[in-house]
């Protein structure tokens, strides 16, 4: 995550400057854990199977989570006015706003982590009191998608947005509002995707998670944004991760307890957990997973 700029020549952020004296880290501690899986099997009885996830991978964490919120808030009052807005609300230079960036910009981001665990709470309790008044706003989540809460009727304290219908329309406005928000560097989309938490998941919890996620492209950085309804929204990203998890991984079953030779193709991580517990003689329970143990078990 901290180190991933220093691996990526391409990345904004690459000091080559630094690699030529101290390396490349994250090659690094992936030949570091190799080494240490080789020590763990050289060591181990012939008759061990073995089972070796690894994953997820890497890439850049070009993100726009810290836009988002700014983004809810112009596309708001774009609709609030009832025609397309020219400059956002984000993008003025107040001076306050004029304050924060320089704020971001000269102080070291270890000490602005300490300021913020101090006064979180407060800064929390501010976020919601402006919240009440607004239809939507942007939740934390990692790095990879935005999140998005919907202030609904009966469920926010005082919601604005009615369930069923109204709900649904709202969502789809603001799905095909965010989808029309582009990168100003590169003139691309900057949303993948949108996800309806709703009709993905369910369980008792569900109306304490977010109604959006919204799924960034990883191509570039996003320092800022345009659409017709925002204008133009700048803002620098200024937290420490330069890299992020890709959904990418792999599973290896090694030994004689497996058969060898055999391509699982896709396996979906739910599945890993009730395969090795049948192969240990227990069944799992009410789980989203299913056991592929059949396949590749030696007879």
């Amino acid at each position: 995550h901290m180190a991933w700029h220093l691996h990526d020549t391409e990345h904004p952020q690459h000091d080559a400057q630094w690699r030529a004296r101290n390396g490349d880290p994250l090659l690094q501690t992936y030949i570091n854990l190799d080494r240490a899986v080789d020590q763990i099997i050289s060591v181990a009885d012939p008759s061990t199977s073995f089972v070796l996830f690894y994953g997820p991978g890497m890439e850049p964490a070009y993100s726009a989570n810290h836009l988002l919120d700014d983004i809810l808030q112009a596309i708001e009052a774009s609709d609030n006015q009832g025609k397309q807005s020219t400059t956002s609300a984000g993008a003025r230079k107040t001076p306050k706003r004029i304050l924060k960036n320089l704020y971001v910009k000269l102080v070291p981001f270890a000490i602005r982590r300490r300021v913020l665990r101090r006064i979180g709470d407060q800064l929390q309790l501010r976020r919601a009191a402006g919240y009440a008044a607004r239809r939507c706003f942007a939740v934390p989540h990692n790095l990879n998608s935005g999140a998005i809460r919907i202030n609904v009727a009966g469920r926010e304290p005082q919601g604005r947005i009615q369930p069923g219908a109204d709900y649904d329309h709202y969502c789809d406005q603001l799905v095909e509002k965010l989808m029309r928000v582009k990168n100003v560097a590169t003139d691309t989309p900057i949303v993948k995707e949108v996800v309806r938490v709703h009709a993905e998941l369910q369980g008792p919890e569900l109306e304490s998670l977010p109604d959006l996620l919204v799924i960034w492209r990883r191509d570039a950085a996003v320092n800022a944004v345009t659409s017709p309804e925002i204008g133009v929204i700048r803002k620098t990203y200024a937290g420490a991760r330069t890299g992020d998890h890709t959904p990418d991984c792999q599973v290896i079953f090694s030994g004689p307890a497996f058969r060898s030779g055999v391509d699982l193709g896709e396996m979906r991580p739910q599945d890993i957990a009730p395969t090795l517990c049948e192969l240990f003689g227990v069944k799992l329970e009410n789980i989203d997973g299913c056991s592929r143990l059949a396949s590749i078990v030696a007879a």
